[in-house]
């Protein structure tokens, strides 16, 4: 009995102190209080309000592997301006201020009330998009960045391949991406499409999962970066194509000029009007 005990306390402490909790202090306590009130709120994340967890997706090995991830390159993040893609209620938003980030552009196809109370409530420099989607971003979004930050994100658009020369168009030169995706583990240059669910086993907007050796090419080779790091998390292996599926995180530096085929024809038809200078 205590045996069973100690293991139900344990389960409920890890859930309780994540390794991916912020430790941020509270700034806003009146915007703390609206969270704990909100009615039928969608927490996508279990963000860590010291004395409340907010009842997110149980994907804690996933947050714990991004988290390990973004801390273990936290320089990056240091007087950084950010282009944020699709933050939902906002924990990678908060873990890029706790690291030290001056400001966030989050851009989102939704528009959260949770993500609004999470910025108030630990005052994040966050200036948001709502209702937006990924490929119209240009037109509302009229400048460039240090860093694009799109955690989650690819995936579930319905061309990866704009959306990456959108996130070169919109950096600096020297400036960084950071970008988490599901993906598809191998060397083979491929984009799976899985909007019926053969590789997820859901649909829920998951279309294409890039292999290794698709990002790995079109970001090199394509578009001009240096991958410095890059990790793989395998979480399954798909039958319909029998390949091992999970997670792929990598920081990339612009390093060249983009090489790809109507780079400036397609980044001006998605709304980019100044003159690239990367």
């Amino acid at each position: 009995m205590i045996r069973v005990l100690t293991g139900i306390l344990g389960r409920l402490n890890s859930h309780r102190e994540p390794s991916y909790r912020l430790s941020m202090p509270i700034q806003n306590f009146l915007a703390l209080d609206k969270i704990k009130s909100l009615s039928n709120p969608y927490w996508y994340h279990s963000i860590d309000f010291v004395d409340y967890l907010t009842p997110g997706h149980n994907w804690h090995k996933l947050w714990e592997w991004i988290a390990k991830f973004i801390s273990g390159h936290n320089r990056i993040f240091q007087g950084a301006d950010i282009l944020e893609f699709g933050p939902q209620d906002g924990l990678w938003t908060a873990w890029m201020t706790k690291l030290g980030c001056r400001h966030i552009s989050s851009v989102d196809i939704l528009n959260k009330p949770e993500f609004r109370l999470v910025c108030e409530a630990f005052d994040l420099p966050v200036e948001y998009y709502p209702s937006v989607t990924s490929s119209d971003t240009p037109r509302h979004v009229k400048k460039d960045f240090s860093g694009v930050a799109s955690l989650g994100v690819l995936y579930h658009l319905h061309d990866p391949l704009a959306a990456l020369m959108m996130y070169r168009r919109f950096l600096r030169k020297g400036g960084w991406l950071l970008l988490e995706t599901a993906a598809v583990k191998g060397k083979t240059r491929a984009m799976y499409y899985t909007e019926n669910g053969p590789l997820s086993g859901r649909s829920s907007g998951n279309i294409f999962y890039p292999t290794e050796g698709f990002l790995e090419n079109a970001l090199t080779e394509g578009l001009g970066f240096q991958i410095v790091d890059q990790k793989f998390l395998v979480t399954g292996f798909s039958p319909a194509i029998r390949r091992l599926t999970g997670r792929l995180i990598l920081l990339a530096y612009v390093q060249t000029p983009p090489n790809i085929a109507n780079f400036e024809f397609v980044t001006e038809s998605l709304g980019f009007k100044a003159p690239f200078e990367g």
